[in-house]
């Protein structure tokens, strides 16, 4: 099989270079490694082409593409993968690091089972220590998405995960430009909704760790906006796909984080709803108004709580 590797590159000056040397220093040889340059304002791009000389045996194998202006990570990875020509994909980030053998383990993995989606165990990286694995999720596909749709209930990354490139282009799914924040949430449930999966718990990824960067540095205007147009691509796609239902509850609550997230910088259930292509019930309007926006988040975190027991037993 021949894999695509996915690179957006922008800043990672002081990072790229393990990423790189991680990349071109994989076991498995048919590869090839699509990197968007998205007008990084530093040298990174001039350390991608002094490592890449290093390995001559990739050079043929390497495809850059530059951005005329820069258009954030959703647009880069859109990019990347509309270039990309493997039977299977794999983002990685430009600040991360992969084990040696990660693509041969994760395509070994694939051609046991013949899934469309095969996911491992990834370590979080911080400095230059390794945290323990961090195992993938055991249940079924459709346990997990069902978890994915409740959000911050089991990893939903895409990056360290193998990916059929037709469960894409066949369906429609890509990254959306302009979502910046929780750009791996608009993307992974359809993906799931969409393809088999499986996984194996040895460790395919190393996620570096930023210490500078919380949620709450986040949490602004724009960076909701992008939070809930990721919402909306999946409640479009749930909603346009999930005949038989089985979907929609888990949808229901996972939303109401979305609406909280959204009333906490002030901004109208009216545009909320547009955002998330989702109208709301008389509950989210309620609780949105500000003296009630706690128990908007305890209702959330309760409803959530009784759905993940409910899962639990089923995969009992």
């Amino acid at each position: 099989m021949k894999i695509s590797v996915l690179v957006p590159i922008y800043g990672v000056a002081d990072y790229i270079e393990e990423c790189l040397v991680s990349l071109f220093e994989q076991s498995y040889q048919n590869l090839e490694y699509i990197f968007v340059d998205d007008c990084s304002p530093d040298n990174s791009l001039q350390i991608l082409e002094r490592v890449t000389a290093r390995y001559p045996e990739r050079q043929q194998q390497v495809n850059v593409i530059h951005h005329e202006h820069n258009r954030g990570l959703g647009a880069a990875r859109a990019t990347a993968l509309a270039a990309a020509t493997g039977d299977f994909v794999m983002v990685a980030d430009s600040d991360d690091v992969l084990p040696t053998d990660a693509i041969s383990i994760l395509c070994k993995r694939q051609q046991e089972t013949g899934a469309d989606i095969v996911d491992g165990a990834f370590c979080q990286l911080r400095k230059k220590e390794l945290s323990v694995p961090q195992l993938p999720y055991h249940g079924s596909k459709e346990q997990m998405l069902q978890l994915l749709l409740l959000q911050n209930t089991v990893f939903h990354q895409l990056w360290g995960r193998l990916v059929r490139r037709n469960i894409y282009t066949d369906n429609g799914i890509n990254s959306i430009e302009g979502v910046n924040m929780a750009e791996d949430y608009a993307v992974t449930p359809r993906l799931l909704y969409c393809g088999s999966r499986a996984y194996t718990d040895e460790v395919v990824y190393y996620y570096r760790v930023n210490e500078q960067s919380t949620f709450a540095d986040n949490l602004t205007s724009r960076h909701i906006t992008s939070y809930l147009r990721a919402n909306g691509a999946v409640c479009s796609f749930i909603k346009a796909h999930d005949a038989e239902q089985k979907y929609q509850r888990a949808l229901a609550i996972g939303i109401l984080k979305a609406f909280y997230a959204a009333a906490q910088v002030g901004m109208s259930i009216e545009d909320t709803a547009k955002l998330c292509d989702y109208q709301p019930g008389m509950l989210i309007k309620l609780l949105s108004r500000s003296p009630l926006l706690p128990v908007l988040r305890w209702v959330y975190l309760l409803k959530k709580r009784l759905y993940k027991i409910k899962v639990s037993r089923i995969s009992c």
